[in-house]
């Protein structure tokens, strides 16, 4: 198998992804799937055929050879497989260290994004008027956990492991 050939099979195999994923994405808003578990089963069906169904062969579909041209006893095909490249060129470190940089930087970014927009929805919030029914009782009980008597050295109830 050469480059091309790869390339040529690792396009389909994204190309053909993309649209099931477009397409899968799209159809539980179509037809309108708000149950949990329906939903649970149907992403996880999504999951599936995104990654193997275009893994199938489609060999009714696929050209066994270029066709082959005959000009002054040369044939075309020898001609157009040898001037491609038979591996990919190789990638320097530097350009390898600077997209992970760049991919790093990104992230923290929207990281950083995110803590500001967490801030400002902070410093904008309003308190609870009135206090909730469960607010209110978990204060009672930090209250009570706050005053309850404490467990001296002598206590029979205090922890001691067996040694």
């Amino acid at each position: 198998m050469n480059l091309h050939e790869t390339a040529t099979t690792l396009l389909s195999y994204v190309f053909q992804s993309g649209f099931l994923l477009t397409v899968g994405l799209l159809l539980p808003y179509t037809l309108r799937l708000r149950h949990p578990r329906t939903l649970y089963v149907y992403w996880r069906t999504l999951l599936v055929a995104v990654l193997l169904l275009p893994l199938l062969p489609l060999d009714w579909l696929r050209q066994d050879s270029l066709p082959i041209l005959r000009l002054d006893g040369m044939a075309v095909e020898t001609v157009v497989v040898s001037a491609l490249p038979e591996s990919v060129p190789g990638l320097s470190w530097q350009l390898v260290i600077l997209a992970t940089a760049a991919v790093s930087l990104l992230g923290i970014l929207r990281l950083l994004v995110g803590i500001a927009y967490l801030n400002r929805c902070r410093r904008q919030a309003l308190p609870l008027v009135p206090t909730p029914e469960s607010v209110s009782a978990l204060k009672d009980l930090t209250a009570w956990s706050r005053s309850r008597p404490k467990i001296d050295e002598a206590s029979p109830a205090k922890y001691n492991p067996v040694e």
